[in-house]
């Protein structure tokens, strides 16, 4: 089963403040999560993401997030996970030390060890030197600009639009 995923994260301490995943049918998961270290979401990380710290002060810790994902995941076959970005394995490191449940642990476990950056095959499939924001992607794909606001849920969205409409093209040269 393909995911694909997205987390924000905590300025400095890089914890997931929240965590957006859809799964290769559509279904989704969204929730905010309560960082260790709360002070990290800064006046920065809630421009960017409109996530504030009294937020994430009232989510649910990564114990509990976690926990819930677990059981949300089909674990009947194979699991893959999708990112956009070199940042969102690195945030999972972060926030698996804090996590005390073994579902928990096993969700964030698993995504650490299944997790593909797909920037990287779409640089390939268009044949560019540099990858490309998911924005810029997501806008080629629907002939229109969209604005990312950085929301793990819509991000996980775009990702899975712009992975499938990537897969049933042929790219010659980079558009």
């Amino acid at each position: 089963m393909r995911y694909f995923i997205d987390f924000e994260a905590s300025q400095f301490a890089e914890e997931i403040i929240s965590v957006g995943c859809v799964d290769e049918s559509g279904r989704s998961f969204y929730s905010l999560v309560r960082p260790k270290k709360p002070k990290k979401v800064t006046d920065f990380i809630t421009k960017l993401t409109g996530i504030t710290r009294e937020e994430v002060l009232a989510a649910p810790e990564a114990d509990e997030v976690f926990a819930r994902f677990y059981d949300w995941l089909d674990k009947s076959e194979a699991l893959k996970f999708y990112c956009y970005g070199d940042c969102d394995r690195r945030f999972a490191l972060n926030t698996v030390g804090a996590v005390t449940d073994f579902s928990a642990q096993t969700a964030l476990s698993l995504i650490i060890a299944n997790i593909v950056d797909f920037s990287v095959e779409l640089r390939r499939h268009f044949k560019m030197k540099r990858s490309i924001g998911l924005a810029k992607a997501v806008s080629y794909y629907r002939g229109e600009e969209i604005v990312q606001r950085h929301n793990s849920l819509d991000d996980a969205v775009y990702l899975r639009e712009v992975f499938f409409r990537s897969r049933s093209e042929v790219i010659d040269k980079c558009p």
